[in-house]
């Protein structure tokens, strides 16, 4: 993609960094069995004035730690990513698509710029859906692999009671 433009996120671009999250996990998460009410209540948060204010404050407090980048074709935000450095690894904790722009290079794009920011040497850890195998292919096509551990988290609990299981994956 050809006219994409990445640079790091700022505190104006909270409100549009959400409409991205609650965009791009709509796919992923009825792929996981979800109802439209399960993923719209999820995402409560990133609908309102007061989330996007609440990211916004986050992004100002940013230290050099945070790796935040944002994708962008023209003007709109078609993607994300965000890493945190933490002692002698990084977290990669999110990676998020706009649906029409998956697959199409956006996120070796993102991927590629936060190498940048990350020395060679440093492990890089994830967290993926166990059902996110679209991401999962991904994660395994730039280097990582998993660690078998696996885990179930609160946040991902459906209201059957079922919780979806995470993978973690490691870039060493």
């Amino acid at each position: 993609m050809n006219d994409l433009l990445i640079n790091r996120a700022t505190p104006d671009d909270a409100l549009e960094i959400q409409q991205a999250t609650n965009e791009a996990s709509m796919g992923m998460y009825r792929l996981c069995g979800w109802s439209e009410n399960e993923i719209g209540s999820r995402f409560t948060e990133e609908k309102t004035q007061e989330g996007a204010k609440k990211l916004s404050d986050s992004i100002k407090d940013f230290t050099e730690n945070d790796i935040f980048l944002v994708a962008r074709k023209g003007e709109r935000i078609i993607g994300y990513i965000y890493a945190e450095k933490q002692k002698e690894r990084i977290i990669l904790e999110a990676m998020y698509i706009l649906p029409e722009f998956q697959g199409k290079g956006v996120s070796q794009a993102l991927w590629e710029e936060t190498l940048k920011y990350i020395p060679q040497e440093t492990p890089i850890y994830l967290n993926v859906l166990a059902l996110n195998s679209k991401a999962i292919n991904f994660y395994k096509k730039i280097g990582f692999v998993e660690t078998g551990r696996r885990s179930r988290d609160d946040r991902f609990k459906a209201s059957d009671g079922s919780i979806l299981e995470e993978i973690e994956m490691v870039r060493a």
